[in-house]
């Protein structure tokens, strides 16, 4: 009786060393390999792990469009299978195929054991660069983490200067750990992403007509606020990243300002600095 094939970062580092030389993988396809790879480890090397497509764009720094063809590069190369959930709550799940199986078929497509026999003689610094990726990003997400630590930042990128900066922080991974179960990446460029949205949030606040105080409370009621909306965005949803919520900051607040538009230009009142807040305003606490 066969038994069951065992995976290991080893065997698997070697397929996909093989599986280059026939299919030519680009950087980001390689990276969404290598993260696959790393969380099977965190997993125990299970047959099948499951991962939200949300986290894979946000460690990758990637859109949702990138990962769906990087993803069916990995497929069409053999290298990975892969199940859709069947909502956006369940994850998608993950396979990677029989190693031994592809080592048969690689070395009948060459016509020589050349692929063989470089399975053999993988790099040792390969199991090594695993480990020490998984040690960085263990390490980050405590450094980042917003139960405890600094939020990324020094003062050369003025972090220093906006007002409840870790409170922020803190409601940024509260929020998107509710919404996608795992806690987000929060790398410097996504620290100053945040350091951006904040600051033209306070910007509105200071031009509204009357003036909202930005304090602790409102700056995290306005905050939240602004996360929910974009949230309810089908394209944000699957591409929930701190640089597309910049990027498309003024979308959101001018979909939010929308449904008050009338009662707003009859009064002459600004409506793009005026209507959010005070919708936010008049929310319960």
């Amino acid at each position: 009786m066969e038994s069951k094939q065992k995976f290991d970062g080893y065997s698997l580092m070697a397929k996909m060393r093989k599986a280059r030389r026939e299919y030519p993988l680009t950087s980001t396809e390689q990276a969404l390999y290598y993260e696959l790879l790393a969380i099977c480890n965190e997993g125990g090397w299970t047959e099948v792990f499951s991962c939200s497509c949300a986290e894979l764009c946000y460690t990758l720094q990637i859109t949702n469009n990138t990962l769906v063809k990087a993803r069916m590069s990995l497929i069409n190369a053999g290298l990975i299978s892969y199940k859709s959930g069947k909502s956006r709550r369940q994850f998608s799940s993950y396979s990677f195929t029989s190693v031994s199986k592809f080592d048969i078929d690689v070395g009948r497509d060459k016509g020589t054991d050349r692929g063989r026999d470089r399975g053999t003689d993988v790099d040792e610094n390969v199991m090594t660069n695993i480990k020490d990726k998984q040690k960085t990003k263990t390490q980050t997400k405590q450094n980042n983490s917003f139960s405890g630590g600094k939020a990324p930042g020094n003062k050369k990128d003025g972090f220093e200067k906006v007002l409840y900066w870790q409170k922020i922080v803190d409601a940024w991974f509260s929020f998107y750990k509710k919404n996608y179960v795992i806690e987000p990446t929060f790398n410097g460029a996504a620290a100053k992403n945040l350091k951006l949205i904040v600051e033209r949030l306070q910007k509105l606040a200071d031009k509204a007509v009357p003036k909202y105080e930005w304090t602790e409370e409102y700056a995290l009621k306005v905050t939240n606020h602004f996360f929910t909306k974009a949230f309810a965005v089908e394209w944000l949803r699957d591409n929930y990243l701190l640089s597309n919520l910049y990027s498309k900051f003024d979308s959101i607040v001018q979909k939010d300002n929308e449904r008050n538009n009338t009662t707003k230009q009859s009064t002459g009142a600004n409506v793009n600095t005026g209507s959010m807040l005070e919708k936010i305003n008049a929310m319960p606490d």
